[in-house]
């Protein structure tokens, strides 16, 4: 023990001594002066061998104690417990010294374990972490942060030694003033809620998804995962589908423009052949118009199949919702695929089961035209024999009516792998088959897309030599007759359409052709046209004569059919009249009716055109026009 505490005790001892010496002569205060003197040495003498005492008995221990507590984390073992057992007033001091050295020997090693997992989980992390502690300047305000503990990640991406980041300010590491991200850190730690961004740190080349989180008052940790490569594979995909979306521009423009080039010229074919049908020629040369006509029926259905195949691709095939008569509709269909299944020495039949419903609700262009497919397929497969065309219906549990068609034929037929393949688009059974039979092969997937549109499910059996039978099942509503005979009555044109009477038509059309086919079915009809080359020649025609409708092609030379219209509905604002303009082109993919009406047309009409198709489309425009003018 220090001099000093003993020198503590033994001051203590002799004042405790001096006391009762005080006190005992209080008491002798009439004994001789030997006697005091005797007494004195006597006092003396105990006082100091109890100063002895006390010194043996509290000071030893005392600093035994004190020198096992001083060497308590000097060394592996605890030196409390090399103390000797104590059964005196000192036993319940030493014993509670060695249960808070227990408990603090624990609480160290806990600490110390946890300190190393957390390292070495610090460490063995996949993301860059770091440890850091933000910075403020006297205003209060946050300018930089202090990089306290980086993990083997951090420094990897970094390529960086620990030695040159720990304990250095941000500004130093990086190279940037103010530091990277010091606004999105000093918030967190300011308000304590996480933030993730991603960044490109110039520094090392590299994308970072960068996290943060407050772990004290001033500290923060943030985590660093690469991300470059996900961004490279981002960009290559954005790339990729940029040329895809050009790639499909493309594709749309080049159909437009074949859709386009092809139908012109198809349109005076077409034209031609219906003026010379109404001819008197020999057999032979009306045989001859027959081939011409179908060839161009061939090649129209090509385009036809080409864009519908093109609108199902980009999701722009819209379904209609009205009323008809499914019967009807079966009949006018196989009406024309009769003669050409004649033509072939085959019978084309029609059965329908007597459970069919006499109007239903849905698409019949689109149905009509499925089944124009599967039967144009049946004549074109079969050489002999006959074709039967079936049509069922039941009901569906939800209370639509499930139609079903079959047609059955006795042609080629074909094995069960070419029966997986034949709904693909450019696909026939066999290659020889469309050398010998022609078609795109895109007809069959066609309906199966079609089908599948309207939600319903089409499929084949068949055997080599022995015939095919397609089968296919739409989901329709059921329709009521006072809605079909609406229908009707608001498509048949009115008596005081305007057709009765002759008519001063503007014929704008660039091609001669096509501009004599139009001339010559007016004047049949009685009606005079107004030829214009180009859309200058019809506004000059509009301005110096009184006409009664323009039928505009689109695509003319000098002034084209939209300028031409815009020059006419500008002039008409001053002089407070109406021409109807009905667009004539060969502008007919998806989208092309809907813009060219939007565009201030009355009517629209692709090519080839149908002399029906004209004058019906004619008696629509005005007649709606009539209405709106004694409203």
């Amino acid at each position: 023990m220090k001099f000093r505490t003993r020198l503590t005790i033994s001051f203590l001892t002799l004042a405790t001594l001096l006391i009762a010496v005080e006190v005992l002569f209080t008491f002798v205060f009439t004994a001789q002066p030997v006697y005091r003197l005797l007494l004195t040495v006597l006092l003396l003498l105990i006082a100091i061998l109890a100063n002895n005492f006390l010194v043996c008995r509290l000071s030893k221990p005392l600093e035994s104690l004190t020198l096992a507590v001083k060497k308590i984390g000097d060394s592996s073992s605890d030196p409390l417990d090399l103390l000797p057992e104590r059964t005196d007033e000192f036993a319940l001091l030493q014993k509670s010294i060695q249960d808070v050295s227990f408990r603090l020997h624990e609480s160290m090693t806990r600490l110390t374990n946890s300190e190393e997992r957390f390292h070495s989980l610090f460490d063995a992390m996949m993301e860059g972490a770091a440890l850091h502690t933000i910075v403020y300047n006297q205003e209060g305000i946050p300018v930089n942060y202090l990089i306290d503990d980086v993990n083997q990640e951090y420094l990897q991406l970094l390529n960086i030694d620990r030695e040159q980041v720990v304990g250095k300010y941000a500004t130093d590491i990086y190279q940037t003033h103010p530091p990277l991200f010091i606004n999105e850190f000093s918030s967190v730690v300011a308000t304590g809620i996480p933030c993730r961004f991603d960044a490109y740190l110039a520094q090392v080349g590299r994308h970072f998804n960068i996290s943060a989180c407050r772990v004290g008052p001033l500290q923060f940790a943030t985590l660093f995962f690469d991300i470059t490569e996900r961004k490279h594979h981002d960009e290559t995909l954005r790339t990729t589908m940029e040329q895809l979306k050009h790639a499909n521009e493309a594709k749309s423009r080049f159909l437009a423009v074949m859709s386009h080039e092809i139908r012109t010229p198809l349109n005076g074919i077409t034209g031609m052949i219906q003026l010379l049908r109404d001819m008197d020629m020999p057999p032979a040369q009306k045989e001859y118009l027959n081939f011409i006509d179908s060839s161009a029926d061939s090649l129209l259905n090509v385009i036809n199949d080409v864009l519908d195949f093109s609108k199902i691709e980009a999701g722009k095939l819209e379904l209609e919702q009205i009323t008809f008569k499914p019967l009807a509709i079966l009949n006018d269909s196989l009406r024309v695929m009769r003669l050409r299944a004649r033509a072939k020495g085959l019978m084309l039949s029609l059965s329908a089961s007597d459970q069919l419903p006499e109007v239903l609700n849905g698409d019949p262009y689109r149905l009509s035209q499925i089944l124009n497919n599967l039967v144009s397929n049946a004549i074109k497969f079969t050489s002999a024999g006959e074709i039967n065309v079936r049509v069922s219906s039941s009901i569906a549990a939800e209370g639509s009516i499930l139609l079903t068609v079959e047609v059955q034929d006795t042609g080629i037929g074909m094995d069960e792998a070419r029966q997986k393949a034949i709904f693909e688009p450019f696909t026939q059974a066999e290659s020889y088959t469309s050398r010998k039979f022609g078609g795109t092969g895109l007809g069959l997937a066609i309906c199966k897309q079609m089908v599948e549109l309207m939600q319903g499910t089409i499929d084949v059996t068949s055997k080599t030599g022995f015939g095919s039978t397609f089968r296919f099942t739409v989901p329709l509503k059921p329709g009521r007759l006072s809605e079909l005979e609406q229908v009707q009555q608001s498509s048949q044109p009115a008596a005081d359409s305007g057709l009765e009477n002759p008519l001063r038509v503007i014929v704008a059309e660039d091609q001669p052709v096509n501009q004599r086919f139009v001339a010559e079915i007016l004047k049949k009809h009685g009606h005079q046209p107004l030829l214009a080359n180009n859309g200058q020649e019809a506004f000059d025609i509009w301005k110096q004569d009184k006409v009664d409708l323009v039928l505009m092609d689109i695509q003319m030379p000098i002034m084209d059919g939209l300028k031409a219209l815009a020059a006419i509905r500008a002039a008409e604002d001053g002089i407070k009249r109406h021409t109807p303009i009905l667009a004539l082109t060969a502008h007919a993919i998806v989208g092309d009716r809907e813009r060219l009406l939007n565009a201030g047309f009355d009517g629209y009409l692709s090519k080839p055109l149908q002399v029906a198709s004209l004058f019906e489309e004619m008696a629509n425009v005005l007649e709606q026009i009539n209405k709106e003018q004694t409203k």
